[in-house]
């Protein structure tokens, strides 16, 4: 799959543009674009570097959304560093001067204070704690070092759609009238009504991934003691999202281990809804990860 292949334009983004060339507005609108460009290749080339696939890269009217293959299984200070790659682009670009700017054709001083609030105000946006902004994955992301996958998602749901509706609140009561303001209020609302609809789906894919997930790079462990006979299904449920976990089973007096990824290999084989976690004893031969 090539580059140019991942990349999806939203239709509404055509809609703004010829709105823009209609009205005049052309060079703000190559700005915009320029800007939103160079903050998703900023998440792209941090996720390449850790060696997610990229799946696509969508484009709206105000910003844009990559998708990767990670699924919530990346290490805490991956998923960390490819959320903000994307805002600290904007940091180099509020300092490059109007003399350097200006050999470009027809950009006037005027241009360059609509550059100067274009890098800003993305950079504020894209950090508000909201699905899907760079301050939501943020966010979500923390809350899985603390709570399993279920628990973080739910939280993260009902923190993100609070954000929300406080921001549009603000909009409303400071009477902003921007078009572009309100598709992207409208885009927001959409997306957390998507995200609470999809979560099973969401859970499913994370533990195909997780299930193939053996690499010593997910350093941190978290520790589980469960009963023999939990259900695969509950203990799923207890697996977090960028952290392996250890589930010490207890038989008889003793604590015998299983991996998560053991644990996800075997509910998402035939009848594995049905299964308990003990029927997965067997003597532990991956011992590499570090415990403490």
């Amino acid at each position: 799959m090539t580059v140019r292949s991942r990349i999806y334009v939203h239709p509404l983004f055509w809609v703004v543009a010829m709105t823009a060339v209609a009205t005049g507005y052309f060079r703000q609108l190559l700005i915009v674009v320029t800007v939103v460009l160079i903050h998703e290749a900023g998440h792209a080339f941090a996720a390449l570097f850790f060696k997610w696939r990229l799946e696509r890269i969508e484009l709206f009217p105000f910003g844009g959304v990559i998708h990767t293959n990670a699924y919530g299984n990346a290490p805490f200070y991956q998923e960390v560093i490819v959320a903000i790659a994307g805002p600290l682009q904007h940091i180099w670009l509020l300092f490059i001067p109007f003399s350097l700017l200006n050999i470009l054709p027809g950009f006037t001083v005027e241009l360059y204070f609509f550059w100067l609030g274009c890098n800003a105000s993305l950079l504020c946006f894209n950090l508000l704690p909201i699905h899907p902004l760079d301050g939501g994955r943020l966010l979500y992301a923390v809350l899985s070092l603390f709570q399993n996958y279920s628990r973080a998602t739910k939280r993260y749901v009902i923190l993100s759609s609070f954000f929300c509706i406080i921001a549009v609140s603000t909009a409303v009561l400071v009477k902003v009238s921007s078009l572009h303001m309100w598709l992207m209020a409208l885009f927001l609302i959409y997306t957390h009504l998507d995200l609470w609809k999809k979560r099973p789906y969401a859970f499913m894919q994370f533990l195909i991934e997780r299930a193939g997930k053996q690499d010593p790079s997910l350093y941190r462990v978290n520790q589980k003691t469960v009963a023999v006979h939990t259900p695969l299904s509950e203990a799923c449920c207890e697996i977090h999202r960028g952290i392996k976990t250890c589930f010490y089973v207890e038989v008889d007096s003793r604590n015998i281990p299983l991996w998560d990824h053991q644990v996800a290999k075997a509910y998402m084989s035939t009848d594995g809804n049905k299964r308990v976690i003990g029927d997965l004893l067997h003597p532990p031969t991956e011992t590499r990860y570090n415990t403490q």
